[in-house]
Parts: structure tokens; C-alpha cells; sequence
């Protein structure tokens, strides 16, 4: 969703980016001197902390910011659905669709900036494309001196007649200028290692829920050593008891597995549809399958290995 909400909103032909932490404050006016540049919009992306309306109650969430500056609707185009982002300076904010809830353009909102600063800036614009460009636009002159660093992430601009950068570029070591498609890859892989963090919690919790699955099936099946033996007493063969044992474990494995997988499928393509508007998740076959896998294969280990461990045993003569 990041990745084609950006590409789709991104006005901007070329982006000046810097192989250090940050572009130094001149290089966005640099640029809009230089020849064949008609807009340089300056981005600084910070956090900030706005209450957000969800499930009928106010939460305090921090949310991605960045602050711009210049004419910024000659660079990007957010999905804007209500009002201006040429209003977009002073003591103004423009909300994505996502957390504006009941404000509305005129309206006030209250957020703390990166440093804790309250401020209680005018809404100016509803925009849709929050993934792509985050869930808040700040003037770039409101942000400043809230953050950590005075510099900026990128420079957006929009040429005309093939511009000449190589004075912009040559004046500021470490700076240098790419094309929308390489720039739109580039947030591609941040986006990427910024969910890389949910996937390692989503693990994490997948390994105790696995733990448990283990623990339960192999304790079930522990607690079957009287009816296994009573089975080895009336006539059934080892083999008869495991192959019983595996149509058990299919069912019941089997079972988990599809009732998992359709609950996954109805909630991924609901949050798709909420997300994207279009029902289609990304979802990866190899992840998916090695879950599946995953799963299936410690369910029946879980199952067949304590079995089969009880079942070398000699049977007891006698039941109790």
C-alpha cells in the first residue's frame, strides 16, 4: 500500500538525497535557483502525538508527520478530498483520511510536536493517501527546531527541460539527485525493514502459540496409554494403532489448518479492502506455505512421536 500510494502520488521528476543523515537547510533553496527547476518542496519526517477516535474512544497515538515545504502540491498529490494543500503553511495541518475522525477543514487539531511542544494547528486538508505520505503534513517552518536534527530527509522536485543540478549537487558532499522510480524503490525498502520489526513479533508470538499447540497434542496423547494398550490386548496390531492414530491426527490437524486459514483469508482481505480498497493482500506463497507446514508438521510430531514411543513398549497384562 505504501509503495503504490507513494508512486501514485508522486508529482516530482527528480529527488535530491543524501548518502549521510540528511540534507543540510540550503540545498532545497539551492535548488530552486537552479536552472529548469520550477518547485523544490524540502521533506522533514518526524512523529508526533495526536488523539485519534477509535472504536468510540480518544487514544493518544503517535503518528508519521513530515513536515514540507514550498509548493507542495506541485510535487505530490496525496488524494487530497477536502480542501487545499496550498494553504498548507503558518500554523497549519493537513490530516490523512485515517486519523482525521470528526475534524474537518477550519477545524482545530491538537497534536505535541517531536519535542513535546503542543500546538493547535488548522486544518487545511483531508487527504487518503496516508500510507504513502504519512498520516500528517506539517509546514516545514512549524516543524523546525522540534526534532532531533535540523536536517532534511529529501528534496522533491519538479523540473522542466531536462534541469541542470550538477552546482546544487557539487556545492553539498554527499548529495545527489535520482529519478521518482529510483526514489519510489528506495521507500519500497524502508517500508520493507520497517515492517521487517512486526514480522519478529508476529514470529514471536507464532513460536508460543506453537509451543502450547506441542505441548497439548503430546500431554493428549500421553494420557492414551491405557487405551493403547487395551487395543494391543483385543487383537490390533502396532501398525493398526498408528495407522488409527494418523487418520486422527489428519483429521484434527486438518481441521486446524483450514479453520486457520479461513479466518487468516476473511481478516486479510477485509483489512486489504480497508487498507487499499481493493481486496488483493500481498501475501507471500513460500511464507504461507512454510507456515502451513509448519504447523501441520509439530502437530503431527506432536501426536505420532509420544505414540509410537508408547507403542514399542510391551503392552501391560493387565488394565486397572
Amino acid at each position: 500500500a505504501t509503495h503504490e500510494q507513494a508512486e501514485a502520488g508522486v508529482r516530482a521528476d527528480r529527488v535530491l538525497v543524501a548518502d549521510g543523515p540528511g540534507l543540510p537547510r540550503g540545498v532545497a533553496a539551492a535548488a530552486r535557483r537552479a536552472p529548469g527547476v520550477v518547485a523544490a518542496v524540502p521533506v522533514k519526517r518526524t512523529t508526533v502525538l495526536m488523539p485519534v477516535r477509535e472504536l468510540g474512544e480518544e487514544t493518544l497515538r503517535p503518528l508519521g508527520a513530515r513536515g514540507v515545504g514550498g509548493d507542495v502540491a506541485a510535487t505530490i498529490d496525496p488524494g487530497v478530498s477536502d480542501g487545499e494543500l496550498r494553504d498548507l503553511h503558518g500554523t497549519a495541518v493537513a490530516l490523512s483520511a485515517d486519523v482525521a475522525g470528526g475534524l474537518e477543514v477550519g477545524s482545530t487539531a491538537e497534536l505535541w510536536l517531536g519535542d513535546g511542544t503542543r500546538v493547535e494547528p488548522r486544518v487545511v486538508a483531508i487527504y487518503e493517501r496516508g500510507h504513502g505520505f504519512g498520516d500528517v503534513l506539517l509546514p516545514r517552518d512549524l516543524v523546525a527546531g522540534h526534532t532531533a536534527t535540523p536536517l532534511d530527509d529529501h528534496v522533491l522536485l519538479r523540473t522542466e527541460g531536462g534541469a541542470d543540478l550538477r552546482g546544487v549537487t557539487a556545492a553539498h558532499t554527499g548529495v545527489r539527485a535520482v529519478d521518482s522510480a529510483a526514489f519510489g524503490a528506495r521507500v519500497s525498502r524502508e517500508a520493507r525493514l520497517q515492517g521487517f520489526v512486526g514480522v519478529v513479533a508476529v514470529a514471536a508470538i507464532g513460536g508460543f502459540v506453537v509451543i502450547g499447540l506441542v505441548t497439548t497434542l503430546a500431554l493428549a496423547t500421553a494420557a492414551r496409554r491405557r487405551e493403547f494398550a487395551l487395543l494391543r490386548l483385543v487383537g490390533a496390531t502396532r501398525r493398526q494403532v498408528l495407522r488409527a492414530l494418523r487418520l486422527e491426527t489428519l483429521i484434527v490437524v486438518g481441521t486446524g489448518v483450514l479453520v486457520g486459514a479461513l479466518i487468516a483469508t476473511v481478516t486479510l482481505l477485509a483489512f486489504a479492502l480497508a487498507v487499499i480498497g481493493l481486496p488483493l493482500p500481498a501475501v507471500s506463497p513460500v511464507a504461507a506455505a512454510a507456515i502451513v507446514l509448519g504447523v501441520a508438521g509439530s502437530g503431527a510430531a506432536a501426536v505420532m512421536l509420544p505414540a509410537r514411543a508408547m507403542l514399542r513398549r510391551r503392552a501391560s497384562p493387565t488394565i486397572h
